[in-house]
């Protein structure tokens, strides 16, 4: 289910942003961000979250990996899956160091 026909769904059921948001937990302004398409890539756990407010069966939402991925990680993605299992053990090991030099400078900030 993409965004236009989760706002279908809102309008048939005459389901306000507002409310939406107290069903969903998520803030109103960043609903109004995914449905303006301000928001590029919201995330899964979020679009799941206003499915499920909206009363949309978790069947119905046909969520596509390519919907919550930018083209810049959809690049990495498809490059990743070019690599023989060891160039990815070694990419993975570099993706681990990074992140935790990024988490040891945040702690030491």
């Amino acid at each position: 289910m993409e965004i236009l026909e989760l706002k279908k769904t809102l309008k048939e059921r005459k389901i306000t942003y507002k409310e939406l948001s107290q069903k969903s937990g998520v803030p109103e302004n960043t609903i109004k961000k995914i449905m303006s398409g301000e928001t590029k890539s919201p995330g899964i756990n979020i679009m799941n979250a206003l499915y499920k407010a909206a009363g949309i069966d978790e069947s119905q939402a046909s969520l596509t990996p390519s919907y919550f991925v930018n083209d810049d990680e959809m690049t990495l993605i498809k490059n990743f899956r070019l690599l023989s299992p060891s160039e990815k053990e070694i990419v993975s090991q570099m993706i681990q160091g990074l992140i935790r030099q990024k988490e040891s400078k945040v702690k030491n900030a």
